[in-house]
């Protein structure tokens, strides 16, 4: 396999060369919202879900009076 380089193609700087992969910050919430979630029991689910669902229903109700 060869190498080809071509004489005349502009040469840029390597702008993400040694880019460092890591968050500046850690996502402390997001893990400590998931360990609150695993600990809740199965029956919370269904009252999660059902208030989702009466927020989405209500979020159409509201579109559908201001579209008149």
């Amino acid at each position: 396999m060869v190498n080809y380089k071509d004489p005349t193609a502009e040469e840029y700087k390597c702008l993400l060369c040694n880019d460092n992969d890591s968050f500046p910050y850690e996502r402390k919430g997001y893990y400590k919202f998931q360990f609150f979630l695993s600990k809740l029991p199965e029956q919370a689910f269904y009252i999660l879900f059902a208030f989702l669902i009466f927020i989405n229903i209500s979020m159409f109700s509201i579109k559908e009076r201001f579209l008149n």
